[in-house]
């Protein structure tokens, strides 16, 4: 599937450890959080934006080394353009920069959400 094909491409890229959920043996990982439709063309072409969520968890004192390897993923999506059969002018934007998401006594998790918008001709 299309939209598998362009995650896993975008964790390569942005040197992501996993696709799921961050955790003690993965840092950063990226994951599917949604998907829409933008605009409907007269020849069937659709304009399509798959949401993810790139998530980071490390602890407390490496906040900041965190946030700057996040940011550098996220940079490094906004310069990758990926080659997928079925797809079109496919781009990243980063939409949200990294914020916390959870934070207890020993470890931080931040979040941010990477777009990836593309047209297609397929019915997803």
């Amino acid at each position: 599937m299309l939209y598998t094909e362009l995650i896993e491409l975008a964790a390569e890229a942005g040197g992501i450890d996993c696709i799921g959920a961050a955790s003690a043996a993965h840092r950063m990982a990226i994951c599917y959080s949604g998907v829409r439709c933008e605009k409907k063309y007269m020849d069937g072409t659709k304009k399509l934006s798959l949401i993810m969520q790139l998530t980071g968890m490390d602890e407390n004192r490496s906040v900041k080394r965190l946030t700057e390897d996040m940011c550098g993923a996220g940079r490094e999506l906004s310069l990758f353009r990926p080659r997928i059969e079925g797809i079109e002018s496919p781009r990243f934007i980063v939409t949200s920069l990294p914020v916390t998401a959870a934070r207890d006594e020993s470890n931080t998790v931040l979040s941010m959400l990477i777009e990836a918008v593309f047209y297609t001709r397929e019915n997803l």
